[in-house]
């Protein structure tokens, strides 16, 4: 075949390839790891949230308590689950690219998925994992109550001379 043939050959397999990413990168796999950081962010603003209500002694609001560390612990746990979706979602479209592009058909350009993406979004599932494991661990004791603050002289509130914390229960 002659060399510019060739080369239109070759042109036209990476285009070929490049549109079935677009489509597939637009039309079904929705930008799921940016919905990720969104939740994550939600989860950092409710934590924040939390903890200053936590502190403020004026108007220790039980209902607003529960209120923000549940979305806390929810807004982070749906963003861990958006973040492994988007991950998975992204090493089976590259390995069925790299399956693709290894076919018969477009024997002129081979395709390879890029490994350093994947583990930095791995890595993004693993930390977002831990971090939402740490957060809930946090408000919850043995018996699944959650954990307050206590003042500055250490006293909570509770009269017995044992007992640092006051204990409310979630549910």
């Amino acid at each position: 075949m002659a060399p510019h043939l060739d080369a239109f050959h070759s042109l036209a397999a990476v285009e070929h390839i490049m549109a079935i990413a677009v489509f597939l990168q637009t039309k079904i796999l929705i930008c799921v790891l940016a919905a990720a950081g969104v939740w994550f962010l939600l989860g950092l603003m409710f934590l924040v949230l939390l903890k200053r209500n936590l502190k403020d002694r004026k108007s220790p609001s039980l209902a607003h308590r529960r209120f923000f560390k549940q979305a806390t612990v929810g807004a982070l746990w749906i963003s861990v689950a958006l973040a492994l979706a988007g991950t998975g979602a992204v090493s089976q479209t590259s390995g069925a690219l790299q399956y693709f592009s290894n076919s018969v058909e477009a024997q002129s350009i081979k395709v390879s998925s890029g490994t350093t993406i994947q583990a930095l979004q791995w890595l993004v599932v693993a930390f977002s994992t831990i971090f939402a494991f740490g957060v809930s661990a946090i408000f919850k004791t043995a018996d699944g109550t959650m954990k307050t603050a206590t003042n500055s002289s250490g006293a909570s509130g509770v009269s017995s001379s044992s007992s640092t914390n006051i204990l409310i229960e979630l549910e």
